[in-house]
């Protein structure tokens, strides 16, 4: 048995089908926090958007929700979200360990934050489905 070091995990290539979609981070600049908690239901309609597609219940699977904050080889959703009034324009950056691999912006109502959410998480799988860099 042994034990994998921060610095050794990257050495071991997994084979990756789909893309592993990381915890997302994002942050209101004005606030300098998560005032509309928009990460947790970007990780929600991650989530939701892996079940449903497993279970065949939805469309293709493009990218696999991982509910951690660091795996070699998977992508990490971050960025800002501006609030004017009842709209909230959104910037996300996806990097793989480090590497920007795409942007995503999307714009929706401060009034329904699942729906800009799921809107997020099917960019972001549109993105990553749709010319990304793949490890190799």
């Amino acid at each position: 048995m042994g034990r994998l070091t921060r610095e050794d995990k990257p050495k071991v290539p997994l084979a990756m089908i789909r893309p592993l979609v990381l915890r997302p981070l994002l942050i209101d600049p004005q606030e300098n926090d998560d005032s509309l908690n928009l990460s947790v239901e970007l990780r929600r309609a991650l989530e939701a958007d892996s079940y449903l597609a497993a279970r065949r219940m939805a469309k293709e699977l493009k990218a696999v929700f991982v509910d951690t904050d660091e795996l070699p080889g998977a992508v990490r959703p971050t960025g800002t979200y501006a609030v004017e009034g009842q709209k909230v324009k959104v910037r996300l950056t996806l990097r793989r360990d480090g590497q920007k691999v795409a942007t995503v912006e999307v714009e929706g109502s401060r009034d329904n934050l699942p729906a800009l959410a799921a809107k997020l998480s099917q960019e972001i799988a549109l993105a990553l489905g749709s010319g990304a860099e793949q490890p190799k």
